[in-house]
């Protein structure tokens, strides 16, 4: 299996990881330009798409896209013929039109994620978001009557500012909102954003750490009393609507990237494409890393450990020739502590693991 991931980096701000400020983006030339040094990139990659089973696009804004540019970057999935489990597009839900919807339904997109973040004005102003809460509540009405029945919604936690008020008001429009998934990320602070340039002018504060694991937990209880099930650690899906894209890169299978700044995991190799356009339309990739066992049994942990369903331990050892618990000794000692639980053959993080889980990662590199 094989998934196939597009960026779209054309957003309304500045972006951290590509040269398409809205400036650039706003240029029919540019973006017409830069479809077609997608669809170059894509027909390298045709040998493989035979195995591909799911499409992701997303990273930016795909439907700041002009309706012919839309369809014409949709259609060069379309005309494969791919049989896809799941084909996603990530939309902001103040640009999202009636002609929009149709071309999206004419493509077979069969996955909607709509970029919310949060309905508070005051939030959505620190996240630079341009939309409100009535935005959010029509495109998802349009998108139910259009007979859409996969909607995924991305929320942000730990906002500067934020009360937990505010996340609880937040977690109950969400969930009113009866959709099938839920993203729900603690707010990462971004180099070269306007963000992380307000904070170091001491405008805003980063939200304190313990504030910030009350955030996750309320985030948690709340959607999990609510049918959603907690299956990775800032994602919750209701039965049989886990987000199938996303869990191939979690089992670390592998993907094609394509695109300014995407990235893909192919033939044993991780690489990353340009991140600047002028780089790029020369030569999408910009670095190769060739992993060894070694370097593909670690992502396998990491990676697999992000689900809550975690890792079988068997099959580990039978993929990689190892003896887990022998190899890797450091895994009774976060047992001890109360951050992985082994049970059944599967290994995965506890409560308390799920709220450092970056420095149990760290245990095995």
């Amino acid at each position: 299996m094989l998934g196939l991931y597009i960026h779209i980096p054309f957003c309304q701000t500045i972006c951290s990881y590509c040269d398409f400020p809205k400036r650039i983006a706003n240029s029919r030339e540019m973006i017409k330009e830069y479809l077609q040094s997608l669809k170059v990139e894509m027909e390298s990659y045709r040998k493989h798409f035979f195995e591909v089973c799911s499409v992701y696009i997303g990273g930016g804004t795909p439907n700041s896209l002009s309706d012919e540019e839309l369809d014409l970057l949709l259609s060069y999935i379309s005309i494969e013929g791919l049989h896809l489990k799941e084909f996603t597009i990530e939309i902001n839900p103040e640009l999202l039109t009636e002609n929009q919807i149709k071309i999206l339904k004419k493509h077979q997109i069969n996955r909607i994620s709509i970029g919310v973040q949060s309905f508070q004005p005051e939030l959505l102003k620190i996240l630079k978001r341009n939309h409100d809460k009535q935005l959010v509540l029509k495109a998802v009405k349009s998108l139910k009557e259009a007979g859409f029945d996969n909607i995924s919604i991305d929320m942000i936690h730990s906002i500067p500012t934020q009360k937990i008020s505010d996340l609880k008001a937040d977690l109950n429009e969400v969930i009113n909102l009866d959709v099938q998934h839920i993203s729900y990320y603690g707010l990462s602070i971004e180099d070269k954003t306007m963000l992380k340039l307000e904070i170091e002018k001491n405008k805003y504060k980063i939200i304190d750490e313990d504030l910030s694991v009350e955030f996750f937990q309320t985030t948690k209880e709340n959607l999990q009393n609510n049918n959603f099930t907690h299956y990775e650690i800032s994602n919750f899906a209701k039965d049989n609507y886990q987000s199938f894209h996303n869990t191939l890169y979690w089992r670390n299978q592998k993907y094609i990237g394509i695109g300014v700044g995407a990235a893909g995991y192919l033939d044993n190799v991780r690489y990353n494409n340009n991140n600047y356009f002028k780089d790029y339309r020369i030569s999408p990739i910009m670095s190769e890393e060739i992993l060894t066992i070694k370097d593909q049994l670690t992502y396998e942990i990491i990676l697999g450990l992000r689900l809550l369903t975690g890792l079988n331990i068997v099959a580990i050892n039978l993929k990689y020739n190892i003896d887990f618990f022998r190899d890797y000794p450091i895994v009774n000692e976060l047992i001890k502590q109360k951050l992985l639980i082994f049970q059944d053959g599967f290994l995965f993080l506890s409560e308390e693991g799920i709220l450092i889980s970056n420095q149990v990662f760290e245990k095995f590199v």
